[in-house]
């Protein structure tokens, strides 16, 4: 089983496999033929993402099937979240995938803003008014 390269994810991977996070860059061949091969451990998967304090979850797929579920999940669990589709059937829109990047901001959900803003912006005055057509230098 070669040829296929892996590395330490990103972030924490919760398995599906496993029900648990996992801790090295396993996801190699091995992995991925259990993956289809054996039971899928869901609702283990996302106790231990709500246990690690994560309460806005989104699902990724063009039918949001999960989400009740996931929402089965976060109130047997006893938290308030939020679950988010990326897309709707009949409705892959592009947009619809910024949307849910909104709706996951509005949620409370960590942005990595230096991913989007990879450099200082210059401050710029502004007027205290509306009405007024210069900033006055004064905060």
């Amino acid at each position: 089983m070669s040829g296929l390269d892996t590395a330490q994810p990103a972030v924490p991977f919760y398995s599906t496999v496993t029900g648990t996070v996992l801790a090295e860059a396993s996801l190699d061949a091995e992995y991925w033929w259990h993956n289809v091969r054996k039971p899928v451990l869901f609702e283990d998967a996302v106790r231990q993402v709500l246990a690690a304090g994560v309460n806005v979850l989104m699902e990724i797929g063009p039918h949001p099937v999960l989400r009740t579920y996931l929402n089965d999940c976060l109130r047997d669990a006893g938290k308030d979240g939020r679950v988010i589709p990326t897309a709707l059937r009949d409705d892959d829109d592009p947009r619809r995938v910024r949307g849910a990047a909104g709706q996951a901001m509005v949620a409370g959900a960590g942005i990595a803003w230096p991913v989007f803003f990879p450099s200082a912006g210059a401050l710029a005055e502004l007027p205290n008014y509306p009405w007024q057509r210069e900033a006055t230098g004064t905060r």
